[in-house]
């Protein structure tokens, strides 16, 4: 319905080589198996956007403001 969905991940946080997880670990997998999903089911209906491209977007539908001084 036009929404955005954010999801932040960091590397520290998965587990990359397929051993057993740590307690604050995710197997790596989960990421790549949510990534195929939402290319497979929603291609051409998303924008995968870094934030610096977000904020370049917002920041050009602005209208600039005047400053009085």
């Amino acid at each position: 319905h036009g929404g955005m969905a954010l999801m932040i991940t960091h590397p520290d946080y998965m587990c990359w080589n397929g051993s057993e997880t740590g307690g604050e670990e995710y197997p790596a997998e989960y990421y790549r198996a949510f990534l195929k999903h939402i290319r497979s089911k929603y291609e051409g209906r998303y924008w995968n956007a870094l934030p610096s491209e977000v904020a370049e977007y917002y920041a050009s539908q602005m209208p600039l403001k005047e400053i009085s001084h």
